[in-house]
């Protein structure tokens, strides 16, 4: 079958067509002039399978060598009716839209010519029937359910057109290796891993994506190529950064900066935006002030009546890729000498209250230093054997002078008072 039509899948979808031509399911609604221009139509397109046995033949070839999705689709089935040959029909789109390689790496990166002609020669090895439904399963076995071939293809920005040159190179090599050769399916296996292998190690090589750098912003230079998708993913920041708030004196000069840690085109435009007083990231409150190639805002003499928020959004050719916003709170003179005074009030009680503390902790410590030495006085003389007998006279005597001492004054003194 194959051998009369090289076109292999394609192939298959013709000898479908031909039974439905063959078994006339559509020809019962012509008139008898166009039923013949269908018959010679027919043997146009399938001349090898004019006679009822050939139709045999090839149905149950394709039964047992087509698709999955085509197998149910038997000769009995394409003989029913019309209806039937509908749903033939559908399977048959269907089963093109869910080939295997139509949400792989691979897909995302070869050449269409040479998806054509990679499979031509692979051959099942029981019958040696050319088999692109096998193929195709292979190539998704090395390419897709290997997680680490998408990861070495996720590069950065602008370099997946090297990845594209990598693969079908490599791809172009299996080509050249089965041109002409049946090969059987450990062959291909073998060289579509090592084909595979030799994409990871080169790929590998390409600069990776710079990264991204949070909070906010669209940022190319983080984006990496994911070959699965076809596409680019992007860092999933918001275009919103987080409301800085900034502080200012009336009458000062102020300066707002719109600046980002990541890189932005050259030939940006910033665009400046203000909404008076409140402090909010609502778009629909703002109103355009400025616009051009400017990243800075200036006010020269800050008023009062100039606090609210003030966004700068910039673009690249009219994309917006981040916004940024700053509350201005603005404050007056009389505001600042109210706060210089509460500032002072506030440092003069603090240290008043610090001297009292530290009046009352040092007379504390010098009533327990005086106590303490008292105590260790008498402990010293009550203690037995610190003293000797000698010595306890001595202080007995001493003591009881001193004790006699006053009453003496006072009798001298009474004395001398009464006689004169």
């Amino acid at each position: 079958m194959n051998a009369e039509h090289p076109g292999g899948f394609r192939a298959n979808i013709d000898i479908l067509i031909c039974f439905g031509y063959a078994k006339h399911s559509w020809k019962r609604f012509l008139p008898p002039a166009e039923k013949n221009d269908a018959d010679a139509r027919n043997s146009e397109r399938c001349p090898s399978f004019a006679s009822s046995t050939d139709i045999r033949t090839s149905c149950a070839t394709l039964s047992q060598h087509a698709s999955l999705s085509l197998r149910p689709f038997t000769c009995e089935v394409i003989e029913v009716t019309e209806m039937r040959w509908k749903l033939l029909s559908v399977s048959l789109l269907l089963s093109l839209l869910s080939s295997p390689l139509s949400s792989a790496c691979y897909f995302c990166l070869i050449d269409k010519n040479l998806t054509d002609t990679l499979c031509t020669g692979y051959k099942l090895p029981e019958s040696s029937v050319q088999s692109y439904d096998e193929c195709f399963n292979s190539v998704r076995r090395v390419f897709l359910e290997d997680r680490s071939v998408a990861a070495a293809g996720r590069v950065g920005r602008g370099y997946e057109e090297q990845l594209k040159k990598i693969l079908n190179r490599l791809i172009a090599e299996v080509i050249s290796v089965t041109r002409g050769v049946v090969s059987t399916v450990n062959r291909y296996t073998y060289l579509l891993t090592t084909a595979a292998d030799q994409f990871k190690s080169e790929a590998w090589k390409l600069p990776r994506a710079s990264g991204c750098i949070p909070p906010c912003g669209y940022q190319k230079s983080g984006a990496v190529y994911n070959c699965v998708t076809c596409k680019y993913d992007g860092c999933g920041f918001p275009l919103d950064c987080p409301i800085v708030e900034r502080t200012v004196h009336e009458k000062n000069r102020t300066a707002l900066e719109c600046s980002v840690d990541f890189e932005i085109p050259r030939d940006a435009q910033f665009n400046w935006n203000y909404v008076k007083e409140v402090k909010t990231n609502s778009l629909n409150l703002f109103k355009v002030v400025t616009s051009g190639s400017d990243r800075w805002f200036t006010i020269l003499r800050t008023r009062r009546s100039q606090q609210g928020t003030y966004m700068c959004e910039i673009f690249d050719q009219e994309k917006s890729i981040v916004r940024l916003f700053f509350f201005l709170r603005v404050i007056s003179k009389n505001q600042i000498v109210e706060a210089e005074l509460q500032e002072l009030f506030d440092s003069s009680l603090h240290s008043d209250w610090e001297g009292a503390e530290a009046e009352a902790e040092a007379e504390a410590a010098t009533e327990a230093t005086s106590l303490s030495r008292l105590t260790s006085a008498i402990d010293f003389l009550l203690t037995p054997g610190n003293l000797s007998q000698d010595v306890f006279i001595y202080i007995t005597v001493c003591v009881s002078a001193l004790l006699l001492l006053p009453l003496l004054c006072t009798g001298i003194v009474y004395w001398w008072a009464t006689k004169t």
